[in-house]
């Protein structure tokens, strides 16, 4: 019996790992961007040079200043790589790809529950009001940033949480419809109104800073593991991309480990038998 439930709990963890390992690639439709710590990371003396994306639109992230490293974090699904922010610096992107007026960023990063913290970004300060959308994290709060250059279409939209710990961060901002929604593994953290939504012809893109503004402030401290960007807010597509990176670096779906378990568990009791 010993041996049995030793066999069992090895094949449990055998499944867990396996489904991390092999699960279902994010849509391709609408995607603008996909950078993963895993793939395309070049580095040099310095650090993360450069963060080639994997969506075969070649928009890759370029660092323009800083000391981000190649490492690794724990997950619930095993050790996977990351990229270390040490509020130092951050990549830059070309612009003009990510300039639409419908985007969901999904994003796989650490919440410190410390400091002001940007993840991705499209924003210029061209005008007091801003221009461009903006994903961050301030203290145990979520921001997404969004505006059209004027008072009226600020909105610099905050909403509590997750809990300290890597998070499965999702923005969905329609201006086409006017709202904006936050997720954090899958769940709602709040919803709200984009008044407007427009952009200024210039560089702005990045990941890990306000726009491509050099002010420590605002720059990432801690690990991001992923990032997706596309260029629609639809409800299907978040499932699967949520889907993803919760079968990647969380929990795979527990039904379905179950029953498989359970499953194979039975047949190896009969071979027993």
């Amino acid at each position: 019996m010993k041996r049995l439930l030793a066999s069992f709990v090895g094949l449990l963890v055998a499944v867990i790992f396996g489904a991390a390992a092999n699960a279902a690639a994010p849509p391709a439709q609408d995607m603008l961007l996909w950078v993963k710590a895993d793939a395309g990371v070049v580095s040099d003396a310095q650090g993360v040079a450069t963060w080639e994306d994997q969506s075969g639109n070649g928009n890759d992230a370029i660092r323009t200043l800083g000391t981000m490293q190649h490492t690794t974090a724990n997950f619930g699904t095993g050790q996977h790589d990351v990229i270390r922010f040490n509020k130092d610096g951050f990549f830059a992107l070309d612009t003009t790809p990510l300039q639409v007026p419908d985007v969901t960023i999904y994003a796989v990063a650490e919440q410190t529950g410390q400091e002001r913290r940007a993840i991705f970004s499209t924003y210029s300060n061209a005008i007091n009001w801003g221009y461009g959308y903006h994903l961050d994290m301030e203290g145990l709060n979520t921001r997404a940033f969004s505006s059209a250059g004027t008072s009226a279409t600020l909105s610099d939209w905050i909403s509590p949480g997750p809990d300290v710990g890597m998070h499965a961060i999702t923005a969905a901002i329609d201006s086409t419809n006017g709202v904006k929604t936050l997720y954090s593994d899958g769940g709602v953290l709040g919803t709200t109104s984009v008044p407007g939504m427009s952009f200024f012809n210039a560089p702005t893109a990045s990941i890990g800073a306000l726009g491509q503004l050099q002010n420590d402030y605002f720059y990432f401290r801690g690990d991001i593991a992923e990032i997706l960007v596309y260029s629609s807010v639809d409800s299907d597509q978040r499932a699967a991309v949520e889907s993803y990176l919760s079968e990647r670096y969380f929990v795979p779906e527990p039904s379905s480990l179950c029953l498989l378990a359970f499953t194979m568990l039975t047949g190896m009791w009969f071979r027993r038998k």
